[in-house]
């Protein structure tokens, strides 16, 4: 694969919310970025240290994820009701839109490839991934990180047996209690 020119956090955000047309969760929105990221870098369309990311309790959020939607918008986001307050909210384009030349073009494909296997994966899997990448196990909350070389060898995200919505949520809410612990 050939690397294109530079991706900001918006270019990921919004065609990732062009393919997952119904939106993500701000939590799952956040990893799926990551993962999306990471992979793409292996893929060699885009570099390691595009975008950096905040050490969080629930893992790496893109530096200006908060104020994605206030910054730009196309991207708008709405309460749900998820149980868990801080993962409430679901960032969405407010209009439906189309990838130029949508299926022939590479970077659409493989993002749209990445997003279908991440989507059998829960949110609480997703974090706990995230929480064995070497750079967030070495950075403390708030510190700000790019993916490094070993965070490369991890391997891509593999989908777990299901869980339920309310395991999932408590998985969500033991790792956010973790991360604030150990902080």
């Amino acid at each position: 694969m050939q690397e294109i020119d530079v991706m900001k956090l918006y270019d990921f955000a919004r065609i990732i919310l062009i393919v997952e047309k119904d939106g993500l969760s701000k939590v799952r929105f956040a990893k799926i970025i990551y993962f999306v990221h990471k992979e793409l870098s292996r893929q060699n369309f885009v570099g390691r240290d595009e975008l950096e990311y905040i050490r969080m309790p629930l893992g790496p959020v893109p530096n200006g994820f908060m104020t994605l939607a206030e910054e730009h918008l196309d991207i708008e986001t709405r309460v749900i009701s998820t149980g868990l307050s801080y993962n409430s909210v679901n960032f969405r384009l407010k209009r439906r839109m189309l990838f130029p030349n949508g299926r022939r073009n590479p970077l659409y494909e493989s993002i749209s490839d990445i997003l279908k296997d991440l989507r059998d994966i829960s949110t609480s899997d997703l974090i706990d991934i995230s929480h064995n990448e070497p750079s967030w196990i070495n950075h403390s909350n708030s510190e700000l990180y790019t993916i490094s070389e070993k965070d490369m060898e991890n391997p891509f995200p593999k989908m777990k047996l299901g869980k339920s919505l309310e395991l999932q949520n408590q998985q969500i809410q033991a790792s956010l209690v973790k991360g604030m612990i150990d902080d």
